[in-house]
């Protein structure tokens, strides 16, 4: 599956965090650099990408690091800051 910010998100990179800002509400949601990789391999190349980047980091099983990713993109979703494309 692909990803997509929604319209209204502005995706911003400063020194170790990753935030996206929601024009619509005037929110945002600050990451730590993992959550940055996460997000940029989701953008760039889908759900298993951004698996391959947590178990490559972390050593885990793809088991785990996809049901991390899959929260990852729900909770993004819930907050309407990510789009299935």
């Amino acid at each position: 599956m692909d990803f997509a910010l929604a319209a209204q998100v502005v995706f911003v990179e400063e020194r170790d965090d990753t935030v996206l800002l929601d024009q619509r509400v005037g929110g945002y949601w600050r990451m730590n650099p993992c959550g940055g990789l996460v997000l940029r391999a989701l953008l760039a190349a889908g759900r298993w990408a951004a698996v391959a980047v947590l178990v490559d980091l972390y050593e885990i099983s793809a088991q785990e690091a996809a049901a991390d990713v899959d929260d990852f993109v729900r909770r993004l979703r819930e907050a309407d800051l990510l789009v299935s494309t």
